[in-house]
């Protein structure tokens, strides 16, 4: 509960990241820190993408048999490869919960700001 004069805060964004169990809560004055930190979390993923790419291009068998080889190939698509639960995929799919979270809690707080604005206007009746 929020004291009198303070300002409430977002509740329950738990609703927005689909698979993430649990509730937090966010001040409503740290809550652009709150959207750049997810997307900055995000922007993470992404480059850590990259690099993963990279790592899978680049890997050398520690070894000239098949058994080296093969290692490499696998290590190669667990990292990079399309199936679900790729490396590649697990961040690219937390990259998009990130950005989902971030984007909701942006339009929550500009839901809140809208309404906060709209009980601010003066309800004196009109005169005529």
């Amino acid at each position: 509960m929020s004291s009198e004069g303070e300002r409430p805060q977002l509740r329950d964004l738990s609703s927005i990241l689909v698979s993430t169990p649990g509730h937090f809560q966010i001040d409503l004055e740290q809550a652009p820190r709150a959207i750049a930190d997810f997307r900055h979390a995000a922007q993470a993923l992404r480059d850590l993408m990259d690099d993963a790419d990279i790592m899978a291009a680049n890997l050398s068998p520690p070894g000239i048999d098949a058994v080296s080889r093969n290692v490499v190939a696998e290590v190669g698509r667990w990292a990079c490869g399309d199936e679900p639960g790729s490396l590649l995929s697990a961040m690219e799919q937390g990259s998009a919960r990130l950005e989902e979270a971030a984007d909701a809690l942006e339009r929550s707080l500009r839901a809140y700001r809208q309404t906060d604005e709209i009980s601010a206007v003066d309800h004196r009746p009109l005169e005529l």
